[in-house]
């Protein structure tokens, strides 16, 4: 049986992206929301963000985002 990549498992599982909507991962405890609203400083091709959920972030003042496109690789943004 053929062993899934990263990239495979971190795209899986969400409903169909609709319009105007991006997909939510939680790196921490692996919890999927799917078509949740866009911030306005979103990439326009990320399909996918990974930050911790309202559970996990408890706490956290500035959590890391990592954004995805539709195949899972990493979207890099030049830091403005």
């Amino acid at each position: 049986m053929k062993k899934k990549s990263l990239i495979e498992l971190r795209t899986k599982g969400f409903h169909k992206p609709k319009e105007g909507k991006i997909h939510l991962r939680c790196f921490i405890c692996g919890r999927k929301m799917s078509n949740m609203p866009r911030n306005e400083d979103d990439p326009k091709n990320a399909f996918l963000v990974e930050i911790p959920c309202e559970n996990c972030s408890q706490g956290c003042k500035d959590c890391p985002e990592y954004y995805y496109d539709k195949n899972g690789k990493p979207i890099i943004e030049e830091l403005k």
